[in-house]
């Protein structure tokens, strides 16, 4: 029988039961299959390698914990893997994305069905749980790696964010598993000009040397899923005000590009916290959620255009959601529905409840009002 499944932060509706007779059907696991040395091992220690609060999850949701759809090693040949992952029935309705610690060298992440699904689950609605191990041995590595660096942390936060920068990249930091989070330090500590625009509501980020960007190494780069996509979303409050700001950091050509709030950050005591962070896009599967536009108010219309992906009406481009842009105002920040040879948009403010659209000129920066339909806009 259908129940939800209150894990944590993570909220699943599914049938235990169903999942347990797929299970029964499976024959076994990759790592099971696979004749390399380093799978082989998996097998015998797998039991070391999974905490028993993994395996009790993986009980509630009727997964076989020794049947893996997949597991992956990321390093030398014959190395065990430490990366995998379980399909199952169910759906989320809480905690999709989310990253749990379940120990200091495990973690887990609750995602949509991405890839191979084994054949007995067939057509069915499908989540998965990705995780990840970090052997005892690759932490005091990575640690000592680090300490090299003098503390890439207190260094950059040191002289160039302000405060509430700081808090925002360290919290998206804390959601991403060690390689990605390698990655991603390192880029923000090659950061050696910042931009603030709109109140300080826009803060972009760049490594120049003599005007020009500096390229990175391939190793050093972010996937590359879009041109731009929000990577994870943060909640900051202040307790001594009662405010509460969002702020969006964004990767850009494979790099952390900017961050975004929904308000000036300026207004702000030094009494603040961070009440909730999100990821936005999982950089392994590549696969991003539209969080970041629960604030707008898109035109019904708008969203039966694009119910198949982006389309194209009398020269406008219509951006499908996943796909849309947001520009930082000094007001209410624009998010962009539709763009003409990069000469005009449309688009509507964040936290505007009726949903009116507007023109604006890339030129002048001049806005007009066009009313509620994005179709009888587009058809003028």
């Amino acid at each position: 029988m259908e129940q939800l499944i209150t894990l944590g932060s993570w909220q699943i509706l599914c049938d235990p039961d169903e999942n347990r007779e797929i299970y029964q059907q499976i024959a076994g696991s990759d790592a099971d299959i696979c004749t390399c040395a380093g799978c082989r091992r998996f097998s015998q220690i797998r039991d070391e390698v999974y905490p028993q609060e993994f395996r009790n999850i993986l009980e509630q949701l009727g997964i076989d914990h020794k049947k893996e759809a997949e597991v992956v090693t990321f390093g030398e040949p014959g190395q065990i893997p430490m990366s995998g992952w379980f399909n199952f029935v169910g759906k989320a309705c809480g905690g999709l994305n989310e990253v749990r610690k379940l120990a200091n060298t495990f973690e887990i992440i609750l995602e949509e069905s991405f890839t191979m699904a084994q054949k007995e689950f067939g057509n069915k609605p499908l989540l998965t749980i990705e995780w990840h191990w970090f052997p005892r041995e690759l932490i005091d590595k990575e640690k000592a790696r680090l300490n090299k660096k003098v503390s890439i942390w207190s260094k950059l936060f040191g002289h160039k964010f302000s405060a509430v920068e700081t808090l925002v990249l360290e919290a998206v930091g804390g959601l991403l598993t060690i390689t990605w989070k390698e990655i991603y330090d390192y880029q923000l500590s090659r950061v050696n000009k910042i931009q603030r625009h709109a109140n300080d509501k826009e803060v972009n980020l760049y490594c120049v040397e003599f005007g020009k960007v500096v390229p990175l190494p391939e190793s050093d780069m972010l996937p590359n899923i879009k041109t731009e996509y929000p990577l994870a979303s943060v909640s900051i409050v202040d307790s001594q005000t009662n405010v509460e700001i969002k702020a969006i950091v964004w990767v850009a050509t494979r790099r952390i590009f900017s961050i975004n709030f929904d308000k000036s950050p300026n207004s702000l005591s030094r009494n603040i916290s961070v009440s909730k962070a999100k990821l936005l896009t999982d950089l392994s599967s590549g696969e991003s959620s539209t969080d970041h536009l629960k604030d707008f108010v898109l035109p019904q219309d708008y969203l039966d255009l694009v119910r198949n992906g982006d389309t194209t009406i009398n020269g406008w481009q219509v951006l499908a959601p996943i796909n849309t842009r947001i520009v930082v105002q000094e007001e209410k920040n624009l998010c962009i529905l539709a763009i003409r040879n990069e000469s005009a948009y449309i688009g509507v403010h964040e936290g505007d409840q009726t949903g009116g659209l507007f023109l604006i000129d890339f030129e002048t920066d001049e806005e007009a009002q066009l009313g509620n339909s994005l179709l009888l806009a587009l058809t003028k």
